[in-house]
């Protein structure tokens, strides 16, 4: 017995994340796009996801997965935080009167 396939129009947003890889392949880029605007993407079992996607609906879309659950996450200099050289030289001075 086949399950049917509830047509995507007739979907909630939530029923729409938890199902996209229910759905034709073909259709996985405008399904994204519906979902998450331009900057996202889809082809096969991938998902692109633009930085502004909230991260609970990403979780969504890696635990529908039938193939795989890895996320990549693309990061720049702006996720890390670049320590002031003064703290650096003032940790660096405190570590070296440390006893051994």
């Amino acid at each position: 017995m086949t399950k049917a396939i509830i047509p995507w129009d007739e979907l909630s947003r939530i029923e729409k994340i938890k199902h996209i890889f229910d759905y034709l392949e073909t259709t996985r880029n405008s399904q994204a796009k519906n979902l998450w605007g331009p900057e996202a993407s889809g082809y096969n079992e991938h998902i692109h996801l633009p930085l502004t996607a909230p991260w609970e609906e990403i979780v969504e879309v890696i635990k529908s997965s039938h193939y795989s659950h890895t996320a990549y996450v693309r990061l720049t200099d702006k996720d890390f935080k670049i320590p002031n050289p003064d703290d650096l030289r003032k940790e660096s001075e405190s570590k070296r009167n440390l006893p051994l």
